[in-house]
């Protein structure tokens, strides 16, 4: 039975330093083309370099300075030769297909040799050949990726997932035209973690360790206008935040909602998964996807889908379990009622500087950016800040950005407790 796989031509743009093939070469044109190759689900990627010839995705490779542009004809035969012999070691050249991903350089000597290939850009001018393949990445080609990859439902077993990746989520009930419909795509950053982070997802039951289960548990608690969504906001990472605030929670609740998340998951989602094996990719992958999937008009939620309950927006928009790097929002005419502003629930009835603190997180949570850089003057501005304090109010300010990076996971910088400090940061 033929295989297919996918020849994406190197580019000029490198890392400095030696490192994995599909990260060294770092142009954007070479990112959306090793995109694509993903979604195709071949049975191979492979890029085609005018030094190292036939080159794995995980090969581990020094930066260098050669084109096949600047080779001559008889140059061009030459390599074209040694990569002939690098493919048959990997593939059958007679058989198996070839969609190449490349300009002329790279495939008019290469495709002499191989007898079944297709060439996709092959009418386009080489300024036209990126665009073109970023256009064919769409919410269909995703879904249709996505669906025809083995499937998961809890229990699993996690030797039979590769231990760095990308995931998918899908939901009983929601569908996106003949497909079944994605609720959630992430991944992970340690290295081999991906089985891992499926876990702490669908079997360990801790919120803090899973947005993905704190926001089930708050459309759960959102629906029944449960005013208990305030201690389900708060972050019980840290032993010390944990004991500042273990007089007013009532762990016993914790636990049963937990249950429920858990009941919840368990019963209605499944997943899929597919392999990338260097973190700058998986989540160059993971952003991408999510943009294309949650920006397409026809992508939304069925009537009965849970998620309509979010008291999070972002969530009841896109239609999916997630609010980092969706798309502008759109109007879900599906959504329902929430019965308070978010807002309100998760402020009423606190002190000023609590209060201050879920701003604060709130906006950390919603940011898309790596890097986040806060003044207490500009927090100040804020209109939710701005309602509860008066004459600036700087000492409950930077009491409650102190409170709030200290003790959160990624803090990295300490304050200068004047009117004009700064807070640095990283998601």
């Amino acid at each position: 039975m033929s295989k297919t796989f996918v020849l994406i031509s190197c580019c000029a743009k490198k890392k400095e330093c030696e490192h994995y093939a599909e990260v060294l070469y770092d142009s954007d044109g070479f990112k959306i083309r090793l995109a694509y190759a993903r979604l195709l689900n071949p049975d191979g990627i492979f890029v085609i370099s005018a030094l190292y010839h036939v080159v794995s995705l995980t090969d581990f490779i020094k930066p260098y300075n050669v084109c096949l542009k600047d080779f001559s004809s008889a140059e061009k035969r030459e390599w074209a030769k040694i990569c002939w012999k690098q493919l048959d070691m990997v593939s059958d050249r007679q058989n198996d297909k070839y969609i190449i991903l490349a300009g002329k350089d790279y495939y008019e000597e290469l495709v002499k040799g191989i007898k079944y290939y297709k060439i996709p850009t092959q009418h386009l001018s080489q300024f036209k050949q990126t665009p073109w393949i970023n256009s064919q990445i769409t919410c269909d080609l995703i879904h249709k990726f996505a669906n025809k990859l083995p499937r998961f439902t809890y229990p699993f077993d996690k030797s039979k997932l590769p231990r760095n990746g990308v995931y998918f989520f899908f939901e009983k009930g929601e569908t996106y035209k003949e497909f079944d419909r994605i609720v959630r795509i992430g991944t992970h950053d340690g290295d081999g973690n991906l089985p891992s982070r499926l876990v702490e997802h669908l079997n360990d039951e801790n919120k803090d360790r899973s947005i993905f289960r704190k926001n089930i548990g708050r459309a759960i608690l959102n629906k029944k206008d449960d005013s208990f969504l305030t201690c389900w906001e708060r972050d019980l990472t840290t032993k010390k935040v944990k004991d500042t605030y273990s007089s007013s929670i009532d762990f016993e609740k914790l636990k049963r909602i937990e249950k429920q998340v858990s009941e919840y998951m368990r019963n209605n989602l499944s997943f899929s998964v597919f392999e990338v094996a260097t973190k700058e990719n998986r989540h160059y992958m993971e952003k991408l996807l999510i943009k294309r999937v949650s920006e397409e008009k026809m992508f939304f939620p069925s009537k009965d889908w849970f998620g309509n309950f979010s008291p999070e927006e972002k969530i009841r928009s896109s239609g999916m379990w997630l609010k980092q790097h969706v798309a502008k929002e759109k109007t879900n005419m599906n959504t329902k009622q929430v019965p308070k502003s978010v807002k309100q629930v998760k402020t009423e009835g606190l002190s000023q500087k609590v209060q201050i603190e879920i701003f604060i997180e709130d906006y950390i949570d919603k940011s898309e950016k790596d890097e986040i850089v806060l003044s207490a003057r500009e927090i100040r501005k804020w209109p939710c800040v701005a309602n509860i304090c008066t004459n600036k109010n700087y000492k409950n300010i930077c009491r409650a950005m102190k409170d709030v990076f200290k003790y959160h996971s990624s803090y990295i910088d300490g304050i200068d407790e004047s009117s004009s400090f700064k807070m640095l940061y990283k998601k």
